[in-house]
């Protein structure tokens, strides 16, 4: 009777813990599947972590890596303006 009930709950361990590992390796093959989409797919599903720009206005710059390091504006652009310091109160004498 007692090597029956040794096997029983040996087998239910067994059982529990592949029902634990195949969830978690659903978790990572979904995971995985939504960094594939790109990483607007992904962001949304994130656990646990805190977002602190919610709630705030942003720029999202979403164009390939060799792009966005890029230069904006080239060296020519802008203008120069001499800078002078002008006096508003009038000086008394």
């Amino acid at each position: 009777m007692f090597f029956i009930k040794l096997i029983a709950i040996i087998f239910l361990v067994g059982v529990i813990t592949t029902l634990v590992t195949g969830v978690k390796l659903l978790w990572r093959l979904r995971s995985f599947m939504d960094g594939l989409k790109g990483p607007a797919a992904g962001a949304s599903r994130q656990r646990g972590s805190a977002n602190p720009a919610r709630g705030r206005e942003g720029v999202i710059d979403n164009r390939d890596p060799q792009k966005a390091r890029q230069k904006i504006f080239s060296k020519d652009d802008g203008e120069y303006v001499d800078y002078t310091v002008e006096d508003d109160e009038p000086k008394r004498s």
